[in-house]
């Protein structure tokens, strides 16, 4: 779901200039269309166009299916059947945007009195040569790069960086690429290219606020699992702490690559709260591994 989620937030604004791109047609886009069907559990779609082609307008529906399912079909139907009573009168096309779609998208039914035919397109994205995202100037369109099998990952963090984009925002498209890099298994190719940006505040990224919110999960299901008062603090203090050092884990990998490794040992056997906020916050400011190697030697001191 977090893949899916990121791929819309990239495609937002930039409608116009990538879906021509992975297409492979020349289409406007006039307006945007946010629609849910009543129903008894509310459906939406994930995107939803309406679009030129060749002076003809029509309906676009997208959905993002990063791992196409046989079932999938039955699903674009039932979408299709919603639009279609919402845009009677309009032209509908349905494309789906996958990873490695292997299954045939058609669904027919025969039956002795007649029957369906009823198909979509499907677009693996993986497919589409990684150029086609890494020539647009613009930053959400590199974006989508990641997804490329040829794609160039340390070229891909270079040239977003090249835009001189404001922090927020460059941390932002960062975030969702490194979610992204999941489903095609590059997250470690991700995180290496982004050694070599030591100047961004790592804190302030989804992916680093990620490693806290796991850690302070896992320590809330621990303490109610025991159900008494004292395991609940107990397991929330070690929620917190777990969530801390994966978020400074992190920050390490980052900011500092291979170098980083020595220490992960000794900051995993930190077991004092306030010290490891205060490792936390010295990442942001350091200006080498150093400065880390000072704290965690004064913590080894204060034992």
């Amino acid at each position: 779901m977090r893949y899916e989620t990121s791929l819309k937030e990239i495609i937002l604004g930039v409608e116009q200039e990538i879906l021509p791109l992975i297409i492979g047609l020349n289409l406007k886009i006039l307006e945007v269309k946010n629609v849910e069907f009543p129903q008894v559990r509310e459906k939406r779609v994930d995107k939803l166009y309406i679009s030129e082609y060749n002076g003809k307008k029509f309906v676009l529906h997208i959905e993002f299916q990063l791992y196409y399912q046989k079932w999938f079909p039955i699903r674009m139907l039932s979408y299709f059947v919603d639009i279609k009573n919402q845009f009677p009168d309009t032209e509908i096309w349905q494309i789906v945007f996958t990873l490695g779609q292997i299954t045939e998208s058609s669904l027919v039914q025969k039956t002795p009195v007649g029957g369906i035919e009823y198909s979509f397109k499907v677009i693996d994205l993986s497919k589409i040569p990684s150029e086609i995202f890494l020539s647009s100037s613009n930053p959400n369109i590199n974006a989508f790069g990641i997804l490329s099998s040829d794609i160039d990952v340390k070229r891909l963090i270079q040239k977003l960086s090249s835009y001189n984009l404001d922090e927020d925002k460059f941390l932002s498209i960062l975030s969702k690429i490194y979610l992204l890099s999941f489903a095609v298994k590059r997250d470690k190719e991700v995180l290496k290219a982004m050694e070599d940006f030591s100047t961004i505040d790592i804190t302030k990224t989804e992916l680093f606020k990620m490693g806290e919110e796991k850690g302070l999960k896992e320590g809330i299901e621990k303490g109610l699992k025991e159900g008494i008062e004292k395991g609940l603090k107990e397991g929330i203090e070690k929620g917190q702490k777990v969530g801390m050092i994966e978020a400074i884990l992190l920050g390490m990998k980052i900011k500092f690559g291979s170098r980083a490794k020595a220490m992960i040992k000794k900051i995993k056997e930190i077991d004092d709260l306030e010290k490891l906020k205060r490792i936390k916050k010295a990442i942001i400011k350091a200006k080498s591994i150093k400065d880390i190697e000072k704290i965690l030697e004064n913590s080894s001191k204060e034992k």
